[in-house]
């Protein structure tokens, strides 16, 4: 994937950030505002797997962050 087109996948990707955020700040908006996160968050972690070189890396942020999250989950005793 060329330079250019990585900028402008993660410039896409941060306007649909910027939406999602607009979004949230209304009721009424809620859901249209988490559909453009979740996309702007897909897009941005395409982009990065596409151009990344150490995908143990990647694997280990993911690991620890599932494991802190599960875990301060469980800690604070989240109902279901």
């Amino acid at each position: 994937m060329s330079a250019n087109l990585v900028a402008l996948a993660y410039l896409v990707a941060s306007v649909f950030f910027v939406l999602s955020l607009k979004g949230l700040s209304s009721p009424l908006m809620a859901r249209r505002g988490n559909l453009f996160g979740i996309i702007g968050m897909v897009i941005a972690v395409l982009t990065t797997l596409s151009v990344t070189q150490n995908w143990m890396l990647i694997v280990l942020g993911v690991v620890v962050g599932g494991t802190v999250g599960a875990s301060a989950r469980s800690s604070r005793g989240a109902s279901r």
